[in-house]
């Protein structure tokens, strides 16, 4: 009881003792500027920003505080001017609890690290750290082209000593570009990461994989769930979301309840093949319940939908794949992939199979999938379609659903158009 009665009075004590630096753009606040107020601060403070834009890098220096805005991402800006660095560094073993939230993050360039790439993170940079990553609009950085190709446009995260656990939830990623990988995103590494409820749009790997979200990592444990990932591209493999394991053995990768619409990459960089929307090598991964679909591959060979690269073990179950511009599997090597409570509509236009390659044998059971109109509903408030289910769509009715990503019905009773396995192989024969 006495040793609770000090715990208690002890947290006390530390609570009364955070402080609120506010930040104000006219320099008249507590602390002159962003990075002042985060020297000024200790651990468990918060430096609040008001509103304005604020030409500013930040760098957290090791604190687990909070740097908030006060007035919300579309009021309060940290501009990187677009010069050489990350707008926002967290490299000195800050935890979860350094949490930068609530900014518009914006022309950041990046840094460089050691080794054969950089500069990286043109918006954020975490490297042997963790870090909160929360309800921010990261838009127009760049990991460019110097001496080496860039990673990470708007994100670069990494562990090599320590594991990183970054937390990347609720943000919005728009038109951000990498020279390398990871358009948006790249996680590399000891980095086991959370990215959750994120928008991504027109995020572009330029000469690399990954336009949205890149994974090459050693450890297992990345989770990717809620987000929508909607018209991002790369100039080789993947223009969605790209996950690979750099070490023998298979990490461990989650995949669910995404929205990947309308992904694109080239495949002309590299032989293998392209997974416009997932690529996978090297990993463990379960991708359930996401709805997939109107990817763009620019060949026969790329898979508009998914790439399989063995070795790779992948549990593929609950999607729906729909519309796509190519074939929705490739396979290279003999892939360990279970693919099954599936429901394909309206793909691989010029061919007649929706999976195709080596190894690719006996992976797709017709009888374990559906083959089905998914009656998606019409456009969301960005004028794109949203790909919500209607309420008599087989993602409810049929007993191999629900699937996809959306598991309530976005419109009323639609009209039915009902068709067979021949019949959709009839409709795309070459």
């Amino acid at each position: 009881m006495i040793r609770l009665l000090l715990a208690v009075l002890f947290l006390a004590a530390s609570s009364a003792q955070a402080r609120t630096w506010n930040i104000l753009v006219d320099g008249s606040g507590d602390a002159p500027t962003v990075q002042a107020g985060i020297d000024s601060s200790a651990v468990g403070d918060t430096v609040l920003v008001h509103l304005g834009t604020y030409f500013e890098h930040i760098d957290f220096l090791g604190k687990d505080i909070v740097v908030k805005s006060q007035a919300g991402p579309e009021m309060t800006i940290l501009d990187g001017g677009m010069s050489p660095s990350s707008v926002v560094k967290f490299e000195s073993g800050e935890s979860n609890a350094a949490v930068i939230e609530g900014f518009t993050i914006q022309n950041g360039e990046g840094v460089k690290v050691p080794g054969p790439v950089g500069p990286d993170g043109g918006g954020i940079f975490i490297r042997e750290s963790s870090a909160t990553i929360l309800n921010n609009i990261l838009q127009d950085n760049e990991a460019p082209l110097t001496t080496e190709r860039g990673w990470g446009g708007a994100i670069f995260a990494e562990g090599v000593d320590v594991i990183s656990t970054p937390v990347i939830r609720g943000n919005q990623f728009l038109r951000n570009t990498a020279a390398g990988n990871g358009g948006a995103i790249a996680i590399r590494n000891s980095c086991r990461a959370l990215i959750e409820d994120n928008y991504f749009f027109d995020n572009r790997a330029l000469d690399g994989d990954g336009g949205a979200i890149w994974l090459s990592i050693r450890i297992g444990g990345t989770v990717v769930v809620g987000n929508t990932v909607r018209q991002n591209g790369s100039g080789d493999k993947s223009g969605g979301i790209h996950c690979a394991g750099i070490v023998p053995g298979l990490q461990q990768v989650t995949i669910i309840q995404n929205l990947i619409i309308g992904n694109a990459c080239s495949a002309q960089a590299n032989f293998q093949k392209g997974g416009c929307s997932i690529w996978l090598g090297g990993v463990d991964a379960t991708i359930s319940w996401n709805t997939i679909a109107a990817g763009g591959a620019i060949s026969d060979k790329d898979g508009a939908g998914f790439a399989l690269i063995a070795p790779v073990r992948a549990r593929i179950t609950n999607n729906v794949m729909a519309e796509h511009e190519g074939h929705v599997f490739v396979c290279e090597g003999v892939p360990d992939a279970t693919i099954t409570n599936n429901l394909f509509w309206q793909s691989a236009p010029f061919a007649s199979d929706i999976i195709v390659g080596d190894g690719c044998e006996g992976l797709l059971d017709i009888s374990q999938n559906l083959f089905e109109d998914p009656l998606f509903c019409s456009y969301d408030n960005w004028g794109f379609p949203d790909y919500a289910p209607a309420a008599n769509s087989p993602i409810f009715t049929d007993p191999l659903g629900p699937m996809g990503a959306v598991l309530v019905p976005g419109c009323e009773v639609t009209p039915v158009e009902t068709t067979t396995w021949g019949g959709l192989k009839l409709r795309y024969r070459d």
